[in-house]
């Protein structure tokens, strides 16, 4: 389960929408809105990582341990962001192998064959990255967050760069991917198809209507 109490993002010492608290069961999505620019994605790039001059705001608890002291190695988190964000010198398999150390060569190319089986990906591994289109960049960048196996997922407009039909193929495969492995996943979205059934909403408020 992930915990938040009192949960924001500050700037420079400023915070950007007002704290809000949270649980999200182990298998469920939670969806986060509010008007653009508010912070969303930030909250999501703060989760994964330090950014300069970003700090979260209050507790986060991840299965009983505190956010900071859940190792990264261990999978704590991986993000999708809205743009592919591959490594271009590289294979799309190579790309998608980064986050499976201490595997042997034959098991990661085994994890990676079949996640692009999954995600209906046609290619050989050793097929550039820069040759792709910018959906198909975007469900390899998908297969390089599930490779690992995070416990938690954050997809910042994930979805977005897919065309209709495939788009909800894949969102459904996510999505039941995070159900079967009880996982969790944060995902930032204006897209109303988007938000699973039975999943969590979390609506963020501008600071200023605090009150």
């Amino acid at each position: 389960m992930l915990v938040c109490r009192n949960l924001s993002v500050e700037r420079d010492g400023r915070l950007l929408f007002q704290p809000f608290s949270i649980q999200v069961a182990a298998g469920q999505v939670l969806t986060l809105e509010g008007p653009s620019g508010l912070g969303k994605s930030t909250l999501l790039g703060a989760l994964v990582g330090p950014l300069p001059g970003i700090s979260l705001s209050g507790d986060v608890h991840l299965h009983g341990l505190t956010w900071s002291s859940v190792p990264v190695q261990a999978g704590r988190a991986q993000m999708v962001f809205q743009e592919p964000s591959l490594f271009p010198h590289l294979s799309i398999g190579a790309n998608v192998a980064l986050g499976l150390e201490g595997l042997s060569r034959d098991a990661k190319s085994r994890r990676v064959t079949e996640l692009f089986r999954m995600l209906g990906l046609n290619y050989r591994l050793d097929h550039p990255a820069s040759a792709l289109s910018r959906g198909e960049a975007m469900r390899v960048q998908i297969a390089r967050a599930l490779a690992p196996e995070p416990q938690v997922l954050l997809l910042d407009e994930a979805f977005s760069a897919l065309d209709p039909s495939r788009r909800c193929a894949v969102r459904d495969l996510v999505f039941q991917w995070v159900e079967q492995t009880e996982s969790i996943c944060i995902q930032v979205t204006h897209a109303g198809e988007d938000r699973p059934i039975g999943g969590v909403h979390q609506c963020l408020m501008p600071v200023s209507a605090a009150g």
